[in-house]
């Protein structure tokens, strides 16, 4: 794979994914919330781009019918981009590539996108030749103007999670589990960037650590108590017993009557 740039229409679309090479996602029309899991959320319309590492999970949502962007995929080792490194001693693959993080352009740089999106729109594909004359242009420019990208780590060291005061609120509505929201209005945090440091302190996402609790909840209740699984289910926030089976069997690897059994051994 060769380093390409594209354009990309999102319109309303939304997802989670990532890929083993690393993208710049850059504002063109419209508006789209993305959230990368190491850099926190923001919107990009024009004006804004995020750089995305490989292998980074970002979260992107248009918010807008005519949502499009401006796309630069960069594989590891490409040849274009090494002699653009070799050229003008920027090291882009291991300081500007590999932090993942949000940042502005300037106005000039606007007339630069508006060039390569017709340029872009005036072929079917994007030619080898058309990338060798947009792809340097644009990605030194970005280069140059990133000093203010957006770090959610810096900001936020030494901010850690109270885990004693989200596991009493957890506790406190196992019957209707929060959202993310929810769970960023209590430590007053934005909900993009609770769900980054979330990530960082826990290893895994608030609603996976919501559903492991209800579920750690479910098995004393199965262990402790003769309540039905549809009780423990109905108290759990479970729509009924089958989901909680499911859940419960996908954590501990036993349903829970094979654990039930299992206590009266």
């Amino acid at each position: 794979m060769n380093s390409v740039i594209r354009r990309n229409l999102i319109a309303s679309q939304s997802g989670q994914h990532c890929h083993h090479f690393s993208q710049i996602l850059i504002g063109w029309k419209g508006e789209m919330a993305c959230e990368l899991t190491r850099a926190g959320g923001q919107n990009l319309s024009l004006g804004s781009f995020a750089v995305v590492p490989g292998d980074e999970a970002h979260f992107y949502q248009g918010l807008s019918e005519d949502c499009e962007l401006l796309v630069m995929d960069i594989p590891h080792a490409d040849p274009l981009v090494t002699a653009i490194e070799q050229s003008s001693d920027i090291s882009i693959y291991q300081e500007w590539l590999s932090k993942p993080g949000f940042s502005m352009i300037s106005p000039d740089t606007v007339a630069l996108l508006k060039f390569t999106s017709l340029r872009i729109a005036q072929y079917r594909s994007v030619s080898a030749a058309l990338n060798c004359q947009l792809l340097p242009l644009l990605l030194l420019q970005l280069c140059e103007q990133d000093g203010n990208r957006i770090d959610i780590l810096a900001n936020s060291s030494g901010f850690r999670i109270d885990v004693q005061r989200l596991n009493a609120f957890l506790d406190a509505h196992m019957n209707n589990p929060p959202d993310n929201q929810q769970l960023a209005d209590l430590f007053y945090l934005s909900q993009s960037h609770f769900y980054s440091l979330f990530n960082l302190q826990f290893g895994m996402s608030p609603q996976k650590y919501v559903m492991n609790r209800r579920l750690e909840k479910a098995r004393l209740l199965i262990q402790t108590t003769q309540l039905s699984q549809m009780t423990i289910a109905e108290e759990l926030g479970f729509s009924d017993a089958s989901s909680l089976s499911r859940a419960y069997k996908k954590l501990f690897g036993q349903t829970p009557g094979q654990t039930r059994r299992m206590i009266r051994q």
